[in-house]
């Protein structure tokens, strides 16, 4: 595909991507495996409900 207007692709960015250093990841809190199953159990528990409506 050509562009059928080349003069108009000039463009700026003045944002500055810095790196991130060794150590400075932070830790994610993520749900437990009996927290996760417990909350499929819900979530199936409440689909079957809405299901039988």
């Amino acid at each position: 595909m050509v562009d059928p207007n080349p003069g108009n692709n000039s463009a700026t960015d003045s944002n500055t991507v810095i790196a991130p250093t060794a150590g400075s990841a932070k830790s994610v809190p993520t749900l437990g495996e009996w927290a996760l199953m417990a909350l499929s159990m819900a979530l199936a528990g409440f689909a079957a409900l809405r299901m039988r409506r």
